[in-house]
């Protein structure tokens, strides 16, 4: 007889149970490995990689460098990267489109910087407003592929990154190269924070494709920038030891860049860590950076010897560098060890190469060691919200 309050019963428990916080039966923990999470951290490397290198670039074709082609190159490769992305979500003939405007905008970039070893004011005005209109027709592609992605917003960011890839060049050709490393490092940031809008929005558009995650957590924040901070490091890196070698009048400028990123660092590792971890950690990275000085003062003296001892001196960079981060993360020592090596590796690499004018194997060096150090960033992230979770909740 009291069979039918059976399901009566069964209603209750699942309104109980369905009222209850999830910390009742433990949430899940917060974590940087989502499929929203990949997708904001690849979008964000993949545009923030086009700003540099198309600051790179329009410095080698205004020097009449001899890298000059293979600088281009590079931007290249990663507009290929870009329009691959396109490609998978919407199709080929929407990549086409894209990468028609897209190649566009590199193209104006270039006119500009043609017109001003010209000294033609003309025509550097004409570039400058075809890049606006492009960056108007650009919004509208984007916004018909995806309708999450405002128009106007995305107009409004496209021209802000033109105007700080203007005003980096522009710095660098009149000689005012703080300004033009400022705009360069605001270009990257910039431009990885428009790669990151268009991830959010792409996960909108798409939400099955990605688990129905979300890029707006603690989590892929701070995935996005451990790596774009690592990213900016090795790029820096191996610029400043180019002008280095050759002596550029911006060498100071460039250097600056890089110890303001060096001062980043720092600064999460002081909020994660704390003021003597922080210390010790800004002093062993400035180690490594002026190991790779040394190792290039003997490169360009022919000290055999030298250059043994700045690799043997960055080598123990590398084993220090790893305690630090194990004794404080939960990390394999083994791969982390490795990853930091590998860094090593493929500055020295584009030092080696630069000096011996393989220009194809300095930029080959500079683009994987750029996605490495975005790749030591994905682990170095997940480690430190597994270590704190309650960060990152």
């Amino acid at each position: 007889m009291k069979k039918p309050l059976r399901p009566l019963f069964l209603l209750m428990l699942c309104l109980v149970l369905t009222a209850l916080p999830a910390t009742a039966f433990g949430a899940s923990a917060p974590t940087t490995k989502t499929p929203a999470a990949d997708l904001r951290t690849t979008m964000a490397k993949i545009h923030g990689e086009h700003a540099y290198y198309t600051v790179i670039a329009m410095q080698k074709r205004f020097d009449k460098a001899p890298d000059a082609s293979e600088a281009m190159n590079l931007v290249t490769a990663n507009s290929d990267t870009a329009t691959m992305m396109v490609s998978e979500l919407y199709g080929q003939s929407a990549a086409q489109t894209f990468r028609g405007g897209w190649d566009k905008h590199v193209s104006l970039l270039m006119d500009y910087v043609d017109a001003t070893i010209a000294k033609n004011d003309a025509a550097r005005k004409q570039a400058t407003a075809a890049l606006k209109a492009n960056a108007a027709s650009m919004s509208a592609v984007l916004n018909n592929l995806n309708p999450y992605l405002d128009r106007k917003t995305v107009e409004k960011s496209l021209l802000v990154h033109e105007q700080d890839l203007l005003q980096a060049f522009d710095g660098y050709a009149s000689g005012k190269y703080a300004a033009a490393y400022t705009a360069a490092h605001n270009a990257y940031v910039h431009t990885a924070t428009l790669g990151a809008m268009m991830a959010t929005a792409i996960t909108k558009q798409f939400p099955a494709k990605f688990d129905r995650t979300t890029t707006q957590t603690s989590a892929a924040y701070l995935r996005q920038q451990m790596g774009q901070g690592l990213g900016e490091h090795a790029i820096l890196s191996i610029l400043v030891l180019q002008k280095a070698h050759d002596k550029a009048p911006d060498y100071n400028g460039a250097k600056a860049a890089l110890d303001k990123n060096t001062a980043a660092l720092t600064a999460t590792h002081r909020k994660l860590f704390g003021a003597g971890a922080a210390t010790t950690f800004n002093q062993q990275w400035n180690r490594h950076i002026a190991d790779y000085q040394a190792y290039l003062k003997a490169t360009l003296a022919g000290n055999e010897a030298g250059r043994k001892a700045a690799k043997a001196d960055l080598g123990d960079f590398v084993a220090k560098l790893t305690a630090f981060q194990v004794n404080r993360l939960p990390l394999d020592k083994t791969m982390t060890y490795q990853a930091n090596a590998m860094h090593g590796a493929h500055v020295i690499t584009a030092i080696d190469s630069y000096h011996n004018a393989n220009y194809a194997k300095t930029y080959q060096a500079l683009r994987i060691g750029y996605n490495h150090m975005w790749m030591t960033g994905n682990d170095l992230s997940e480690a430190v919200v597994k270590k704190m979770p309650g960060m990152f909740k």
